[in-house]
């Protein structure tokens, strides 16, 4: 079930068409989508009208359904659901991986083909492809709501919300707790996106303190014209510096070595790196310096104080730098 903490009173609606509306809070920002919906249940070929709110995030993800009052959800022989029911379906419906997406109705029990009125009308068992994913006694409607939940309309709410995307949004978006939304602004991250201070501290503090995965997420949606900014270089770097995780370090050199150039700032940030790194981390800073042709004066005075590590992995990786920037500067 669902309950929003906006009243009427206190939020502005967006409709789109006769049934599906945009909350949005008191500031304009988008809140959750909703739909209403009155369609027939049927059991013993007689149907009952039903009035339901099916609700979603501004993702298009399931936030859950309202029944307005006195209205209920019944089985066979119109025996109303009882509350371990409501909660079933309900996580029932927050599972997009249920498989009626590509089932056809009589499917759904053990019946013949052709019998396709309303499959809780029909004499029957249900078929064990779905006994343990419908409500006893409800499958059709178990079924019906669940293509309604992720149906064309949570499309349509991905797309627009994608299309009106802010730095407000984004933010609110991302300071959520939800890993599934977090991840669906990231991977729709739009290119001319104003990039805030506030949403770069957030995006790098992603970087930091979240696993790969979403690492990877926060990292990869900046795109390459992004790139040619010195504050989004910088907040990466920063990120590099706070990081303690390998992979991730290695993740923040190689996007930078995407950009069309390295910004003054991270270039003298990077020098302090040069003499405390080893191994792998000390390769990944020496090529992307590489990449970049950093071959000035000082960087190169820091890389040949090298020459003298008792480490030969070290003095080889210094000594080829050294040569690519002689042969640059020549």
């Amino acid at each position: 079930m669902f309950t929003s903490n906006y009243s009427k009173e206190e939020n502005r609606l967006t409709s789109f068409g006769d049934s599906l509306f945009l909350v949005k809070a008191s500031d304009g920002l988008p809140v959750h989508y909703f739909q209403q919906y009155n369609t027939g249940v049927c059991f013993d070929n007689k149907c009952r009208p039903l009035s339901i709110s099916i609700y979603w995030s501004v993702t298009g993800r399931y936030l859950g359904f309202e029944l307005p009052k006195e209205e209920f959800l019944s089985k066979t022989d119109h025996e109303p659901f009882v509350p371990e029911e409501y909660e079933f379906l309900n996580s029932l419906l927050a599972n997009p991986d249920l498989p009626f997406a590509d089932m056809e109705y009589h499917e759904l029990m053990d019946q013949p083909s052709d019998a396709v009125e309303s499959v809780d009308a029909v004499s029957g068992a249900t078929s064990a492809m779905v006994s343990n994913i419908v409500v006893k006694g409800a499958v059709y409607t178990t079924y019906k709501l669940w293509n309604i939940v992720y149906g064309p309309t949570k499309d349509f709410i991905a797309g627009h919300t994608g299309s009106i995307l802010t730095p407000q949004l984004i933010e609110e978006i991302l300071m959520a707790n939800n890993q599934e939304d977090k991840v669906w602004v990231l991977e729709r991250f739009p290119e001319n996106i104003e990039m805030t201070d506030s949403l770069l501290d957030i995006i790098e503090t992603l970087i930091v303190q979240a696993d790969f995965h979403m690492a990877y997420t926060a990292a990869h949606a900046i795109k390459g014209s992004q790139l040619r900014s010195d504050g989004i270089q910088n907040m990466l770097f920063n990120a590099y510096g706070k990081s303690n995780d390998p992979s991730i370090k290695s993740l923040i050199i190689n996007k930078l070595g995407q950009a069309p150039f390295l910004c003054t700032e991270v270039i003298n940030s990077s020098r302090n790196y040069i003499e405390k790194l080893n191994g792998n981390e000390l390769v990944d800073m020496l090529n992307l310096l590489k990449k970049h042709n950093v071959t000035d004066k000082q960087t190169v005075l820091i890389v040949e104080k090298l020459l003298s590590n008792e480490n030969i992995f070290i003095v080889n990786q210094a000594q080829k730098f050294l040569n690519q920037a002689q042969l640059s500067n020549q």
